[in-house]
């Protein structure tokens, strides 16, 4: 399976951090002074021929991740592999703002995450 977006080879920043980072930071970039689950944030332009396009970096906030599991039932593990594609997908372009987008954004990261399992787990 291929992202319909997206350079072959890629590099990017993971952060997992606290909800007291995500809200930081959600409040400077995003004007929401509130603690979030996953936050992206694009790199610059792309780098020179032949080396990897460096994709930006990706917070994830792990007690997030933790109760946002419970809820969901299943391991924080998986919430994280889950925010972290979600993640990815901002830095290739894709957008959650509206309904329409959202639910096509979440049907892809379902897909995604089906060939992550198949193939890694």
């Amino acid at each position: 399976m291929e992202l319909e977006k997206g350079p072959r080879r890629a590099e990017l920043s993971l952060v997992l951090a606290d909800d007291r980072l995500l809200q930081e930071l959600n409040r400077s970039y995003r004007h929401q002074d509130a603690p979030t689950d996953v936050l992206a944030f694009p790199a610059g332009p792309p780098p020179a021929a032949g080396l990897p396009e460096l994709l930006g970096e990706v917070v994830i906030s792990v007690p997030t991740a933790r109760r946002q599991a419970t809820e969901a039932g299943h391991d924080w593990r998986r919430e994280i592999e889950i925010l972290l594609v979600h993640g990815i997908m901002h830095l290739l372009g894709w957008s959650d703002e509206k309904a329409s987008q959202r639910r096509r954004m979440l049907t892809r990261q379902e897909e995604i995450l089906a060939v992550i399992d198949r193939e890694y787990h």
